[in-house]
């Protein structure tokens, strides 16, 4: 029940307690445990997670629901040729009304956001914008930019 997202959990493991998570995601993080790490090394994860909880404050801020649950962008094309179409980088923001030319998940779990061959809504890109805040994965958006089946095809 706090503002946390997984993704700072993690950044602050690693930077703070210089423990390295195996993932993380909006909402949880992932610690992988081996034969080979040492009492030491799990006291030390355990004893940075009381501390961090400690300096956490609660809150009622909802987090956001899952995609595929919500969302039902307007297909245009077929997967395979939104694939084999020309396709060109925009900046989100540029990518309304356009047709996505790739995959764009929610990682972790691997929810897509938009398909190929899929239209993009000003919803769509309020989504994806709102996990990118709260520190969720968004695959498909590579620094700010989107493929979209290119207009000059």
């Amino acid at each position: 029940n706090t503002s946390v997202t997984g993704q700072e959990l993690s950044d602050i493991l690693r930077k703070t307690y210089h423990l390295q998570m195996e993932m993380a995601s909006g909402s949880y993080v992932t610690a992988i445990l081996t034969m080979m790490d040492t009492k030491e090394g799990m006291e030390r994860l355990a004893t940075a997670l009381q501390e961090i909880d400690q300096n956490l404050s609660a809150t009622s801020e909802k987090q956001l629901p899952l995609p595929g649950l919500k969302i039902h962008p307007k297909r245009v094309m077929e997967i395979y040729e939104a694939y084999q179409s020309k396709f060109e980088k925009v900046d989100l923001k540029e990518a309304v009304d356009r047709t996505a030319a790739e995959f764009v998940s929610l990682y972790p779990p691997g929810i897509p956001i938009l398909v190929p061959g899929e239209v993009i809504s000003e919803r769509v890109l309020e989504i994806i914008q709102g996990y990118q805040e709260r520190g969720y994965v968004v695959q498909g958006i590579d620094q700010g930019k989107l493929k979209v089946i290119s207009i000059l095809e």
